[in-house]
C-alpha cells in the first residue's frame, strides 16, 4: 500500500505540474501588526504549488511584522489568511489588487498553519480558489 507521505508527495507534485499563471500573494498571519513569512518558510513553498509567489520572499527573517505601506507598494494579487481578520488595515486600500478584486482566501488554520500531512488539504483548497 502507498504510504501517507508518498501519497502527499504524489498529490503535491501533481498540483505543481499543472500549468498556472503566476500571481503574487501576501501570506497574512495577523492584521495588527501585519505579520507574514519569507520565501524560506514552508507556507511560501505551499502557496507556490498554486502558482503564487510570496511578495515578501526576500525578508531577512523567517517571519516578521511588515508595514502597511510595504504591502501597498508590493500590490499583491492575492491575500492568504488563516482566519477572519475584522478591522484588517488592508481593507481600506483598493489600490491593492487583492482587495480591489476581492481575492482574499481564508484557509483553515488547522490545516494551513501546521506543517503536517493535512497541509495538502489546505493547498488543494487554495489551488481551487486561485483563478488562473
Amino acid at each position: 500500500p502507498i504510504q501517507p507521505v508518498e501519497l502527499f508527495n504524489q498529490k503535491l507534485q501533481s498540483l505543481r505540474s499543472e500549468k498556472k499563471q503566476q500571481h503574487t500573494a501576501l501570506i497574512q498571519l495577523s492584521a495588527k501588526p501585519i505579520y507574514t513569512v519569507n520565501g524560506q518558510h514552508w507556507m511560501s513553498e505551499a502557496i507556490g504549488a498554486c502558482g503564487l509567489k510570496n511578495i515578501f520572499d526576500e525578508l531577512d527573517t523567517l517571519s516578521a511584522a511588515v508595514t502597511l505601506e510595504s504591502v501597498v507598494l508590493e500590490k499583491p494579487d492575492y491575500l492568504i489568511t488563516t482566519g477572519p481578520m475584522p478591522n484588517n488595515p488592508l481593507s481600506d486600500w483598493p489600490s491593492i489588487p487583492a482587495i480591489k478584486n476581492q481575492r482574499i482566501i481564508e484557509l483553515n488554520p488547522d490545516t494551513f498553519s501546521r506543517p503536517t500531512l493535512r497541509l495538502l488539504d489546505a493547498i488543494e483548497d487554495l489551488c481551487k480558489q486561485v483563478k488562473n
